[in-house]
């Protein structure tokens, strides 16, 4: 299912996009895939490669996944601790 495209969806009241996918949906990927690239990431969610870096790091920050540098690229992959949910 690489390089699904994703209607962008606005939320009436406040205008702002409504994230096509959730946290756990980006998780669960990981999960599967195991180490995995941004560019990766946002190929399989359409996402653009800032976007998919902004969403990683944030659930980097928030304790879920870690990242790992190697070479010019970021792995990506589940902290163990994470509970994924379904």
């Amino acid at each position: 299912m690489q390089g699904t495209v994703v209607a962008r969806n606005r939320d009436s009241d406040t205008g702002q996009y409504i994230q096509a996918y959730s946290d756990s949906d980006l998780l669960d990927y990981l999960d599967t895939e195991g180490p995995t690239g941004t560019q990766a990431v946002a190929d399989r969610f359409g996402y653009k490669q800032p976007t998919a870096y902004r969403r990683l790091r944030q659930l980097e920050q928030d304790g879920k996944v870690e990242s790992e540098k190697v070479g010019n690229a970021l792995l990506w992959s589940v902290v163990d601790e994470v509970s994924i949910d379904k």
